[in-house]
């Protein structure tokens, strides 16, 4: 039986792309809706986020991670959808694997929690959901193989501009298989000199996460400051362990409100581990993944306590220690949103 909470969506296909056709369109999903008018109309909002309808609902979808070269390649969205009035979230994952120099393999999953007005109907919601997963599977297929096949389609059904970013795709996909060296703007090429590093690019997918929820949040109680999210990014670099601890102040807020909404008044004196099990026995809204994330972010928040400044040592606290514990701090951040008296904000298409 279906869980009335948890929403999960599998994709695959394999079909007769370049990787540069692949990347483009994941890149620029205007250009393959508008090349494939119907289902979903979506429009460019920013350089990585769009506006999108269709199916019985709308909402904003945003990229905030991607790395891709001529074999793999690998993407990551976060989306806030509407749909019969009920706002929430999703993380969808689209991978691609090259086989041989013709096939190419992709898989996706979306992964979110059916907003509580809905659970009732999760069955309806799952079946929409499922409809529009095949029908994206399917014409992404298709219309990489087609721009593939024939580039020049983007140029007389789009326009010069969608034409030329598409070559420059396909070119660099071509140069990088050929050896040649030179500087990318779209595929990755892995270079241990490369002065970005993974740090870096890890710190900076978490911002981006942030600043996307950000943007659909409404805080009426003023309880989720986003700025005090952004501090405990900026903490990391300095000082790792008082991060962590970081974390699991803004998760303690959370929790606090959490027993105080739903049980009543509660000590200040309580620490995160006992709120946690007091929630776990005495309210039974909160969902067995929230809570296990919870005591993540209270574990690491105590070994963070106990790490002198500084990354040296068997002991320091590393970018992965800080990354799960934010993680899974911005995951019940989103639920608590969805739940606890605030909104994340209806997005409607034009």
């Amino acid at each position: 039986m279906a869980d009335s909470a948890q929403l999960q969506i599998d994709i695959g296909n394999t079909v007769r792309a370049s990787s540069a056709a692949v990347a483009f369109l994941w890149t620029n999903w205007e250009h393959l809706y508008a090349l494939n008018p119907g289902h979903i109309v979506t429009r460019r909002m920013t350089e990585n986020s769009w506006r999108s309808k269709g199916f019985h609902g709308s909402g904003d979808f945003y990229l905030v991670r991607s790395y891709f070269e001529p074999m793999r390649g690998s993407f990551e969205y976060y989306s806030f959808l509407s749909f019969m009035g009920a706002s929430f979230r999703i993380t969808t994952e689209l991978t691609y694997r090259r086989l041989d120099r013709e096939m190419i393999s992709f898989f996706g999953r979306s992964k979110g929690l059916y907003p509580h007005a809905l659970r009732p109907i999760h069955w309806l919601l799952h079946n929409l959901a499922a409809r529009a997963a095949q029908y994206v599977v399917r014409v992404g297929g298709q219309t990489a193989t087609r721009i593939t096949d024939k580039p020049s389609i983007l140029e007389t059904d789009i326009g010069e501009e969608c034409y030329k970013k598409f070559l420059a795709f396909s070119g660099e996909e071509h140069d990088i298989e050929s050896g040649r060296g030179r500087k990318y703007v779209y595929f990755a090429r892995p270079d241990p000199t490369s002065e970005v590093s993974p740090n870096k690019t890890r710190m900076a997918d978490l911002e981006n996460r942030v600043a996307a929820l950000e943007q659909h949040t409404l805080v009426p109680n003023g309880l989720i400051r986003f700025g005090e999210y952004h501090t405990a990014i900026s903490l990391f670099q300095t000082d790792p362990g008082m991060a962590l601890v970081k974390n699991r102040t803004l998760v303690e807020a959370i929790a606090k409100h959490v027993f105080e909404d739903e049980i009543g008044q509660i000590s200040d004196a309580r620490m995160l581990g006992e709120l946690i099990d007091l929630i776990a026995k005495r309210c039974k809204r909160v969902p067995g993944s929230i809570l296990a994330l919870m005591r993540t972010v209270s574990l690491l928040g105590n070994v963070g306590g106990h790490v002198a400044p500084g990354r040296d040592g068997a002991n320091a606290v590393t970018e992965v220690e800080f990354a799960v514990s934010f993680m899974a701090t911005l995951r019940i951040t989103e639920w608590y949103l969805g739940e606890f008296g605030t909104v994340i904000e209806r997005t409607h298409s034009k």
